[in-house]
């Protein structure tokens, strides 16, 4: 966060693209981060910038597409709300949120999400899994179909409660530091908005499109048109 305060908006979008493709490589080998957030990217400023994803001690093998979260200390601010469940295995859904919540931090100086929402999607996945564990370890054979109903039913129920996660002053920061729109700018925005979402599974644009997206918006931008961060 730091080096990118001296940033150009398009160095900016750059670098986020860069951070983009280093998460990207780590899905790619079956590596869920887990702790993602701009203090764990590290960046090399000469030409050409790149950036490596550092703090790997949270890293994870996953499993079957999939890694444990027990006893992991998490970041809360960008951990996503199936984080808050220690036992529940996560993909690299869990990053994608991180990820976004990140690249909005790097773009504009300002957190997308609004503490007390996270709070309450954190305490509402919780809740709704730990129920689901509970129900799920309960269950015989017969009672599989009955189960799926209901855990289709309370995580829908969850997605009703907390939709939107991200803030409306989050996007009047946003048209601050971009201005004009873009077709480019709209395809970053609809990304960043499916990623914060509070399913893991409604979280559609993996690392590698996000870089793609951010490539193609850092085309368009003025080379040194200066868009300062504003305070967090």
């Amino acid at each position: 966060y730091d080096y990118a305060q001296n940033l150009s908006l398009q160095k900016r979008v750059l670098l986020c693209e860069k951070a983009c493709r280093a998460v990207a490589r780590l899905h790619k080998i079956k590596l869920v981060h887990r702790d993602l957030k701009p203090q764990n990217f590290l960046v090399h400023a000469g030409e050409p910038l790149s950036v490596v994803v550092a703090d790997l001690g949270s890293v994870r093998q996953r499993q079957g597409a999939k890694s444990s979260s027990h006893n992991l200390f998490l970041t809360w601010d960008f951990a996503a709300p199936e984080m808050s469940f220690s036992l529940k295995e996560v993909e690299k859904e869990a990053d994608l949120f991180s990820l976004a919540a990140t690249i909005g931090v790097l773009l504009t100086g300002k957190h997308p999400i609004n503490e007390d929402n996270l709070v309450l999607a954190h305490t509402d996945a919780g809740k709704t899994l730990k129920d689901l564990a509970r129900l799920q370890q309960s269950r015989d054979a017969e009672e599989e179909q009955e189960f799926q109903k209901l855990r289709e039913c309370k995580l829908e129920q969850l997605l009703k409660r907390n939709s939107t996660l991200v803030t409306e002053k989050f996007w009047e920061a946003w048209q601050k530091s971009f201005g004009s729109v873009s077709p480019p700018l709209k395809a970053l925005r609809e990304a960043i908005e499916k990623d914060l979402k509070p399913i893991p599974y409604d979280r559609e644009v993996d690392a590698g499109e996000l870089a793609h997206i951010l490539r193609n918006l850092a085309e368009v931008l003025p080379t040194e048109t200066r868009s300062p961060l504003l305070p967090p």
